[in-house]
């Protein structure tokens, strides 16, 4: 036992505190967007948070779109949005919905289309977003190459752990394109990607405190994300402060992992 953070092992954070945000607004069965996503607002940033992104393409984009123009006048001025698509639209229609987003001031389109068209990036003033299931480094440093996004989205359960996510941020930095790791359904992996953005490079010199690495936090109702771990880390001012106890810094209460096992393996 080395008796050290994760984020040493990354080379040291770059930063005290990282921004978190809601990443919430799942679609549920019987009730339109127009009835959950105002209140689903309200909840979380009375809870602290300052970013929130939003689940779109369930419904045609003329309904969907003038809910978020009412949502982004109603919430305050510095609560950021942004918006996954999770690969709903074709083409035509992720070009015509992408335009509205920036004229809303959406920090980033995730996930507009299955395969992200050629150009469309270039096309748009909103940012596009993805990589989320890039399976290596090598993987996501090429999709960055091509032009095809503005943020890049390495999971590092996914592309080959952390090490791996740190080298497609380092190249994302060198290429000016922003990294901000995605991670979804888990305290533990949550914590292992707060030390991960912790110490990714910026890919630009100046910016406000949102243009940094975020962390995305799975807000649906979810017993992994708290239950399970002894002290969930605590929102200050939209942000999670890096922690410098050994390892990853959270403790799993064990009492509490009980009450989800369905069976156990004894070795023979």
């Amino acid at each position: 036992m080395l008796g050290i953070p994760v984020h040493t092992l990354l080379g040291g954070a770059r930063r005290a505190r990282v921004r978190v945000y809601a990443s919430g607004f799942l679609y549920q069965e019987g009730r339109h967007p127009a009835e959950v996503w105002p209140a689903e607002a309200v909840d979380l940033v009375e809870r602290g948070f300052r970013s929130l992104k939003l689940r779109i393409g369930g419904y045609p984009a003329e309904e969907e779109l003038p809910l978020l123009a009412r949502l982004r006048e109603d919430l305050p001025a510095d609560v950021t949005l942004m918006v996954d698509a999770w690969g709903s639209y074709d083409a035509v229609t992720a070009e015509r919905v992408g335009r509205r987003l920036g004229e809303l001031g959406v920090a980033w389109f995730e996930e507009p289309c299955p395969a992200l068209p050629a150009g469309l990036a270039d096309r748009l003033e909103v940012p596009i977003a993805g990589g989320e299931m890039g399976r290596t480094a090598t993987e996501l440093v090429d999709l960055i190459d091509s032009g095809a996004l503005d943020v890049v989205q390495p999971d590092a359960a996914i592309c080959g752990g952390l090490g791996a996510a740190q080298i497609v941020g380092v190249a994302a930095a060198r290429r000016g394109v922003r990294c901000v790791p995605h991670t979804w359904n888990g305290a533990v992996m949550a914590a292992a990607t707060l030390h991960l953005a912790a110490a990714l490079p910026l890919a630009a010199r100046t910016g406000d405190g949102t243009a940094g690495p975020l962390l995305e936090y799975d807000t649906s109702e979810n017993p992994f994300m708290c239950d399970v771990v002894v002290d969930p880390p605590r929102l200050v001012d939209g942000c999670f402060t890096v922690p410098d106890s050994p390892g990853l810094g959270v403790e799993l209460d064990e009492r509490a992992l009980d009450r989800f096992v369905v069976d156990r393996y004894t070795c023979p």
